[in-house]
């Protein structure tokens, strides 16, 4: 029997991975043309969702939006909402990346536009009051709540405080990506004991080689539960590299024109049910009731 994962100190073990490789975090989504991928379709959905909301807002608000970027890490996604004309809030366990946000936003001229940067957790947004935000993002933090109970007390929190009609943008690992990702980069490790674990109880440490640390790995129709049973209504599920997944080499050979092309397709056909158990990540978009 697997013993039941000690969250604090896995929490402490992932604050000191992104005290380490905030910079690296900074850049990875936009390193090469595969990264990429994953940015562009999740910025994609968030402009959709936010597109979708009446008059620009959960209130009947004119734009600016008041967003959430729970888990921020660097700032990527918050910084892009700052450039759009947002609000937005970050809150990250990492000091490093929050300042390499707040440098970021300043050099692209916006840092007036981050309403607040606050080192916390997740589970934990009670600094903020109930219908706070006009949108949330949560692009990372499921990643490292390794048991369901501590997934659906950052959930709850995260309705707590979005306007009714509001859409949270998440992202989870899907199940088998890191016995994908074994595979193709540490092949010797197939009986590694993190790794059979987070096959059967879909959360382990990184197996031996991996700057990784401890994760979640969830499938689809675990993702959609956990929001659905916390009062939201699903509107989008959709593999972030749709059907690209682990397929760096060839998409990084790709011209320019045919990236385009390609991205495109991937964009278009990303929510295809079939995709998703197959998917390096899985994005989830939905609107509290």
């Amino acid at each position: 029997m697997v013993p039941a994962p000690d969250q604090a100190a896995a929490l402490e073990r992932v604050r000191a991975h992104y005290q380490t490789y905030a910079t690296e975090e900074l850049e990875r989504l936009a390193k090469d043309r595969y990264a990429r991928i994953e940015f562009e379709l999740t910025w994609r959905l968030i402009g959709r969702a936010l597109d979708a909301l009446p008059a620009g807002g959960t209130q009947g608000l004119k734009a600016p939006l008041h967003v959430l970027d729970a888990g921020s890490g660097p700032g990527r996604y918050a910084v892009a909402l700052a450039q759009a004309g947002h609000r937005v809030s970050l809150l990250d366990l990492s000091p490093h990346c929050l300042e390499l946000a707040e440098e970021w936003a300043r050099a692209a001229g916006v840092l007036d536009h981050l309403a607040a940067l606050e080192e916390g957790d997740v589970r934990d947004l009670s600094r903020w009051p109930d219908a706070h935000f006009d949108a949330v993002l949560l692009l990372g933090p499921l990643y490292h709540l390794l048991t369901a109970v501590e997934r659906r007390r950052c959930v709850r929190e995260v309705a707590r405080v979005l306007k009714p009609g509001g859409p949270v943008i998440a992202s989870a690992i899907a199940r088998f990506t890191p016995a994908r990702l074994a595979l193709k980069y540490w092949p010797d490790q197939v009986d590694a004991p993190q790794l059979r674990q987070a096959l059967s109880a879909g959360a382990a440490p990184a197996v031996p080689g991996a700057a990784w640390t401890d994760a979640a790995y969830l499938r689809p129709d675990e993702l959609r539960h956990l929001f659905e049973s916390a009062g939201f209504r699903t509107t989008t599920l959709a593999a972030a590299e749709g059907f690209a997944a682990f397929m760096e080499d060839a998409v990084n050979r790709l011209s320019d024109d045919q990236y385009a092309a390609w991205l495109d397709l991937i964009v278009e056909t990303c929510e295809d049910p079939t995709l998703l158990g197959a998917a390096a990540h899985i994005l989830y978009v939905g609107s509290k009731s």
